[in-house]
This record gives C-alpha cells, structure tokens and sequence, in this order.
C-alpha cells in the first residue's frame, strides 16, 4: 500500500513543492519535504525514505549532486527527476530512474513514482492531459501546466494567484461563487465554462473539477470549438 512508502521531495520552488505534497498524499504517501539540497540529503540519511522526487536546478547543490551522492549512501532508492528541460541533463542520468518534464500533467510525476516503486498506475482521468490546473480555497490558481498558460496567454509567474473570477469571461463572472460552493460541497463537478483570455478573447472549455481527499483541488479542461 501507498501508506507503507515515504516519498522525500526536494525543490526550492515552495509553492510546486506543496502541491507536490498534497498530490502525493491523496494517493496515500508519507511525504517529507525539503527547500533545498543539502536539507534534502540531511533528511534522507536520517528517515527510512523509499523514493525521491528531486528538481533539477537549485541553488548550491543541484540535483545531479543530490542524485550522486543519494545513490551513494542507498544505492536501490529510485529517484525521480524533475527537469524544465525536454531531456534529463547529461550529469544526471547515471544516478535518476526516470525524469518528469516540469509543467506537464501532474500524471505523469505519479505515473513514474508508481512505476519506480513497482506499484499499481491508475488512470487518474481527473489529472491526464495537457490543460490542468490546482485551486486553493479562495479560487486562486497555485499551479498550473504549460499547456494552461500556452491557452491563456499568459506567463504561468502571472497565471499564479489570479483567481477564477479574474479569468473568467464577464457576462458569466457573477456565477462563480456558487459555482465553487457547489463544487466544494459535491466534491466533484463537470460542465461548460467561457474563459477570457488575456487578449480579451472568449475560451469556451469542458471542465472536470475533482477535490482530491486531502482537499487538493484540481481540474481539467478540454478547449471546445468555437
């Protein structure tokens, strides 16, 4: 079971390293985290950890680093690379089981854990695609995938922290509280929703809005013909 296994997560990035978090204990993981390398290093030599998920570029000690000396001291825990890159960089790859482009569907990172870890993959339907997106409790975007932000317009540093209401084509602006309550309540909830895009231009999307069980709130779109 998921609930045997500890994942140790090392990112400077707090806010990917949050979700990071509460993605993997809504698959029931134990999940450590840590802000840099050399935090990351002293919390595995002293927790019993089954694999890692390391970010590439960090300050000081990057992950090529991390990975090396990981491998090192427990040579038979998979580590899990996160990269911007589309390929894992070549001072890594003797020392990752595989890598996960950051960015991508959040399926993707769980798919690879589970894969390492010789456990069952799940479909995670809620999670697989190219448009996918996380809310907090006050309807702001705390992560997104590229893809979100290629269909939007905007940077994904401008995307974070917007909330719903402010993507959101204004004729339908003043459903969005209710919309949300509904969701919260029901806990999932599907449908047909116009977006506005940066330059102003309506998005019409098919939405799928799932709250994990640790309250992680995430959803995926899927852009309809105009």
């Amino acid at each position: 079971m998921a609930a045997s296994h500890t994942i140790l997560c090392i990112d400077d990035e707090e806010l990917g390293l949050r979700i990071r978090k509460m993605l993997l204990e809504s698959e029931g993981f134990r999940v450590l985290t840590a802000t840099n390398g050399q935090q990351g290093l002293e919390m595995f030599r002293s927790n019993p950890i089954n694999a890692v998920v390391l970010d590439y570029s960090m300050p000081k000690i990057n992950g090529a680093i991390v990975a090396a000396e990981i491998k090192r001291l427990r040579s038979h825990i998979p580590i899990i690379l996160l990269t911007a890159h589309p390929t894992a960089p070549d001072d890594v790859k003797a020392n990752i089981d595989a890598f996960v482009e950051k960015g991508q569907s959040p399926i993707l990172l769980l798919n690879a854990l589970m894969r390492a870890l010789q456990m069952p993959v799940h479909a995670h339907p809620e999670l697989a695609g190219k448009f996918v997106v996380f809310v907090d409790a006050d309807r702001r975007y705390v992560e997104v995938t590229d893809g979100v932000c290629e269909l939007l317009g905007y940077s994904r540093s401008e995307l974070l922290g917007k909330t719903i209401d402010e993507i959101t084509a204004p004729e339908i602006r003043e459903q969005v509280p209710r919309l949300f309550h509904r969701y919260r309540e029901r806990g999932h909830l599907e449908g047909e929703f116009v977006l506005r895009r940066r330059d102003g231009t309506r998005l019409v999307i098919h939405y799928v809005s799932t709250v994990l069980p640790d309250g992680c709130m995430a959803a995926r779109w899927d852009p309809l013909a105009a």
